[in-house]
């Protein structure tokens, strides 16, 4: 297993697109755009549509969850799982 961790949700975005992770772990506050439209542009996208997203966050969640949230500095992390071949 290896991550990858990215800065905001252009590098995020970027690195899915090229290295197409098994699961990404999404911070909600990214500092350039949150993390809720960052997976929409994941999830539009094709090539990357089929990936998981898990969202994550540090700050405390009121229901319904509003992507209106402070930002902060973050970091999204993406996994690749190793694969047994045969």
């Amino acid at each position: 297993m290896s991550a990858y961790k990215s800065c905001n949700s252009k590098e995020a975005v970027t690195y899915a697109e090229a290295e197409l992770p098994d699961l990404v772990f999404m911070d909600l506050d990214l500092p350039d755009l949150d993390g809720v439209k960052t997976t929409a542009i994941l999830k539009q996208n094709p090539k990357t549509s089929q990936i998981p997203v898990v969202a994550v966050t540090a700050t405390y969640l009121i229901k319904p969850v509003s992507p209106q949230t402070p930002k902060r500095p973050s970091l999204v992390f993406s996994v690749r799982i190793g694969r047994v071949t045969q």
